[in-house]
């Protein structure tokens, strides 16, 4: 360990000592430092010798820019949230896991007008079994199982005919 006196001028990690305290010039345990980005702060001694204080937070904060993907500690696989909302970011355009989650259930692209609802109303919960397919177009924000069950109604109500023959083909 190094000897407990500290000279002005001399460089602890970012930080340069200015001098004593001047608030309390007879202390030999705190210093006034400046960091390398501007910085000034009353630093104990000890800190500044054992490496405690190597700069006055700017250090992490150049050391985090630095990183990207799955080299930065707040890496999540290539996920990020926007609005209670899970996206995936890792490779190629950001896109909604929900709506990716339903493509594959589905086993095709989400068609225009389509959208995607989670039952339990969590956004960041994309099992499939809590997703349903919900269609905008008239009325909207239904289901598309309700609307399927209408427009049977709807057939069976003007058309009963229509919809007869429209069962004899598809059976």
């Amino acid at each position: 360990m190094r000897s407990k006196s500290i000279s002005q001028g001399e460089t602890f990690g970012r930080w340069t000592v200015l001098g004593r305290d001047p608030e309390r010039p007879n202390s030999k345990s705190r210093y006034r430092c400046r960091c390398e980005c501007g910085t000034v702060r009353v630093i104990y001694a000890n800190r500044l010798l054992t490496g405690h204080c190597r700069s006055c937070g700017c250090l992490r904060g150049d050391t985090l820019r630095s990183m990207k993907g799955n080299q930065h500690p707040n890496w999540k696989g290539g996920k990020a949230t926007l609005n209670g909302y899970v996206q995936l970011t890792a490779g190629g355009p950001v896109r909604y896991e929900h709506r990716v989650v339903m493509e594959r259930k589905l086993g095709r692209k989400l068609r225009k007008g389509e959208s995607v609802h989670h039952i339990n109303g969590l956004r960041d919960d994309n099992r499939p079994e809590n997703l349903e397919l919900w269609a905008k177009y008239q009325p909207a924000g239904q289901r598309v199982t309700d609307k399927c069950d209408w427009a049977e109604e709807i057939l069976k109500r003007y058309e009963p005919e229509a919809l007869t023959e429209r069962l004899r083909e598809a059976g």
